[in-house]
């Protein structure tokens, strides 16, 4: 069985909110990369079809299904420990503290944020 780390706060209590803004940045990549790949969307499909590069999810964040958007927080919830088996933490910053508190989430994540991950 394996253990997913759980993104806490300093003081121990789960950070959702941290969580599901990267899940929301995370799936804003994913529309990107996509979008450069030549992907379109497709409403009218029921899953991706890569052959002719068509999906039904290259919408924003708040209308994915909620079992597509599983896919996105299941990546975020899996970082910590993804990066544990490299020596690696998430770490927190005041200073990313504060972005996160004045910011919106695609300004946080896109200006580089520096700090919010480092070595143990």
């Amino acid at each position: 069985m394996s253990r997913v780390a759980k993104c806490r706060t300093t003081d121990g209590r789960r950070d959702h909110q941290s969580r599901n803004i990267f899940a929301i940045e995370e799936h804003a990549r994913w529309n990107d990369e996509r979008t450069a790949d030549g992907w379109k969307l497709d409403r009218s499909l029921a899953d991706g079809d890569p052959v002719r590069k068509l999906t039904p999810y290259l919408v924003p964040w708040k209308q994915l299904p909620p079992s597509i958007a599983k896919y996105d927080l299941d990546f975020v919830k899996a970082i910590p420990a993804i990066l544990a088996s490299a020596g690696l933490q998430v770490v927190r910053t005041t200073e990313l503290m504060q972005r996160l508190s004045h910011a919106s989430p695609s300004t946080v994540a896109r200006s580089g944020a520096d700090g919010t991950i480092g070595n143990r």
